[in-house]
């Protein structure tokens, strides 16, 4: 697939990462980049006009517990910071309106206050949904900074109604019966981002094992669907045991994209096959795809998909930019 540039947005006074992206039905977008930690970006970008807000992390204890989780649900832009309460924009030069998750205390039924790793606290997991439940990352357990568990939130916008209806983690064991040894068999698989359709959900997963990635690259990825209670039901791919081929440090991460169409994939290391090149993986038709950038954007990044777009961002030491892309025909 070649793709060319359409449509080009400079940013200023953000960081050079994106963090989320959520694309609403009537078609305006908008981005957290990484900013002076607490504080993130937002960006929105409707109608050929870009704005910016500063958005903040709330404090736990002197620490940052939850991250800030982005999405769209229709045509609104929304916003989860803690477990209670939901941001809806409709608007971006206006404020957001506030929706209470009627059941809050959902989590203290499923995670009592004795626990001594309570409460769960929310990760920044890319999550798109066809439908009024969304997937949302968790941290909780012993696994920290990643997402290992999904709470499911129900969304009734028109109503102004949300709650939560389920808590899940998956165990290695249940998705590779015999991959890992008796020591990590019952860890948690990690999440890199989900897609509901219906009453099925989409995962890609990063492995499952404790420890740098960085250090030591990943033990294995995957994409899967599972239903709603976690049940596997067809495993797309998987990238087979990785640990023992060779002294090369593997690892792949992926988002789906909001067309529902593919699953974009990023290698996590340059030195491996995928030689730092990011490829797509059409989920209907199960074709591997290779993407020939743009001139100037050799070495962007491909954010996400919807429609007929490609949303890029690259980066020089002193720009940031975002792409809008088609394929050529």
């Amino acid at each position: 697939m070649k793709l060319e540039v359409i449509e080009k947005y400079p940013l200023e006074g953000v960081g050079k990462w994106m963090k989320q992206a959520a694309f609403t039905a009537n078609g305006w977008a908008a981005f957290i980049f990484t900013k002076k930690y607490p504080c993130e970006s937002l960006i929105f970008i409707r109608e050929g006009k870009v704005t910016y807000r500063e958005i903040e992390m709330e404090k736990k204890g002197g620490l940052y517990g939850n991250e800030i989780v982005l999405f769209a649900c229709q045509d609104k832009i929304c916003i989860l910071k803690n477990i209670h309460e939901l941001e809806v924009i409709t608007d971006p030069e206006q404020p957001a309106a506030i929706i209470p998750v009627t059941n809050g205390n959902f989590f203290k039924k499923v995670i009592p206050e004795s626990d001594p790793f309570a409460p769960a606290e929310l990760r920044g997991l890319h999550t798109v949904s066809t439908g009024a439940v969304f997937p949302i990352g968790f941290e909780y357990g012993y696994y920290q900074g990643e997402i290992r568990n999904i709470g499911y939130l129900e969304l009734d916008l028109a109503k102004g109604a949300a709650r939560w209806v389920a808590f899940m983690g998956i165990p290695e064991k249940d998705l590779f019966p015999g991959r890992s040894d008796d020591s990590r068999e019952n860890n948690l698989i990690k999440f890199d981002s989900a897609l509901m359709k219906e009453d099925e959900v989409y995962f890609f997963c990063p492995g499952a094992k404790m420890g740098s990635v960085n250090k030591w690259g990943m033990d294995w990825y995957a994409l899967w669907k599972t239903n709603r209670r976690g049940k596997i039901k067809d495993i797309l791919f998987d990238s087979g045991p990785l640990e023992w081929i060779d002294q090369k440090k593997r690892g792949v991460h992926g988002v789906f994209s909001y067309s529902g169409r593919y699953a974009i994939l990023t290698p996590h290391f340059h030195s491996d096959e995928w030689k730092g090149k990011q490829k797509l993986f059409d989920l209907s038709t199960r074709d591997w795809i290779d993407v020939q950038m743009p001139r100037g954007l050799t070495k962007g990044l491909i954010l996400q998909h919807t429609g007929t777009r490609f949303w890029v961002s690259s980066h020089t030491d002193e720009n940031l930019y975002l792409a809008v892309c088609e394929e050529v025909r």
